[in-house]
């Protein structure tokens, strides 16, 4: 139905499978009851609904109220503004629940698609994540949602006894957008939390998850690290060729959380899980932070480092076991000039990067085959011709194209082929430049968007 667009009058659904009578529509902010359309068919349900949920309202007041193991998502302000969600007290062990039933989505306070929203002097103990801003999925969050914006999380705490979940997440429906979202003041913990905040998204969701701000707050305990970012994870509906939106995550800060001394002793502060080299995920500030670990920082970063413009200042690692202590500061790497694509015959295009502030940036090339050159600016990494790694990704493909990088920080590339005979494929191709120094964390990408002209000189 979400794919499909099924209006939502048509999607029917009661207790027992008859087709009731009437259903309620709004309209203009008026809950009518109406006959359902003609031919209209319902299903049984086995959805299991949303708490205290005010929809389409504005200025909207939940205070000092007391909540105690609901089956779903508890508090879940959608399509309102005005909202202010202050004083509660939630506690939800669905511990047994999740052993018997295989379910544990008892989110504490979820605003979706909705604005100007403080969430304050709360406590939350949940299995699932404590505070999840959402903004819908897929088709209907792209086609029928507003973004979630202008959002406060602040002076309070949030605890995960056993679901190995997140105190604060971004999603994972958020194809209508999520941006402009504060945290900050808090604090995060329990047995079961697995992060202080997560980010959930892939090519299918859409939309962005930009400006998020985690501050000045206290990380007591978790179990993974504490920020994860995983931008390209695999759908839990698949659907086939449904998978042409890039994913979106931009400008997230973390300035001055620190966490307790018990922390597990080999977590690191992100967990990078996944992201796409044609869309890395970009303008990631970590600063003036202490985190306790017998890990290190560029762990996080091992196994993905499609990032672009990571930028870590005053960061100290403390190791619980010996006091040792490691400071991290990041010195983002550079290209220098301009990147090119060289044909076998004929003169080399120069490439211009496609960011977030001209996403539809695409360099018209004049031919399939061509080689990528460049070059790294060593100024601030003398050694990285000798001890960097540089690689070139191609559209979705993850095995790069072998480069060759000399010693004065140039590169060529081994040919590249285009090829528009994909089900993705919507005029353009990607190639990502992603570069690092043998630190790990000095991390950098640029993504060019490119199409083959054809002999008119228009794009194809």
């Amino acid at each position: 139905m979400n794919f499909e667009d099924t209006p939502v009058e048509q999607r029917l659904f009661s207790d027992d499978g008859h087709l009731p009578k009437t259903i309620p529509v709004v309209e203009d902010g008026t809950v009518r009851q109406v006959t359902p359309p003609a031919g209209a068919k319902a299903m049984k349900s086995t959805f299991r609904p949303s708490f205290i949920q005010p929809n389409e309202s504005t200025n909207v007041l939940i205070e000092d109220v007391k909540i105690r193991n609901t089956p779903f998502w508890i508090v879940h302000p959608l399509s309102s503004a005005n909202v202010l969600v202050r004083g509660l007290d939630i506690y939800s062990d669905k511990t047994k629940d999740f052993e018997a039933k295989g379910w544990n989505n008892d989110d504490g306070i979820d605003p979706e698609s909705s604005h100007d929203v403080v969430m304050e002097h709360n406590h939350v103990t949940v299995s699932d994540d404590g505070a999840a801003v959402k903004a819908g999925r897929n088709v209907n969050g792209r086609e029928h949602r507003t973004p979630s914006e202008r959002i406060i999380i602040r002076d309070s705490d949030y605890r995960n006894e056993a679901g190995n979940s997140a105190a604060i997440s971004m999603g994972s429906e958020m194809s209508g957008g999520i941006r402009d979202v504060f945290i900050h003041d808090n604090v995060f913990g329990g047995h079961g939390m697995a992060m202080a905040l997560k980010i959930k998204t892939n090519s299918t969701r859409g939309g962005a998850v930009e400006s998020i701000y985690l501050r000045d707050s206290l990380l007591q305990y978790a179990v993974r690290s504490l920020v994860e970012l995983d931008s390209n994870y695999n759908e839990t509906v698949p659907f086939p060729n449904a998978d042409d939106f890039d994913p979106q995550v931009r400008n997230i800060y973390v300035d001055r959380v620190d966490t307790g001394p018990d922390m597990p002793p080999a977590t690191t502060s992100f967990s990078f899980r996944s992201a796409a080299s044609r869309s890395p995920v970009e303008n990631v500030r970590y600063r003036d932070s202490v985190y306790h670990s017998t890990s290190t920082l560029a762990a996080g970063f091992a196994d993905n480092k499609n990032i672009k413009d990571l930028v870590v200042d005053n960061v100290t690692y403390i190791n619980p076991q010996t006091g040792a202590t490691t400071r991290y500061d990041t010195t983002p790497l550079r290209l220098l000039d301009v990147t090119r694509a060289v044909p076998d015959t004929g003169d080399a295009t120069g490439l211009t990067a496609a960011d977030a502030g001209r996403p539809d940036t695409v360099t018209p090339v004049p031919g399939r085959t061509f080689r990528i050159a460049g070059a790294v600016d060593l100024s601030t990494a003398p050694d990285f011709p000798r001890t960097g790694t540089l690689r070139i990704l191609v559209d979705r493909d993850d095995a790069p194209v072998p480069v060759h990088v000399r010693a004065d920080g140039t590169f060529l590339s081994d040919p590249v082929t285009l090829d528009d005979d994909q089900s993705w494929y919507r005029g353009r191709h990607y190639v990502s430049v992603n570069f690092w120094a043998d630190n790990g964390i000095d991390i950098n990408t640029s993504v060019y968007q490119v199409a083959v002209s054809n002999q008119q000189g228009r794009n194809r």
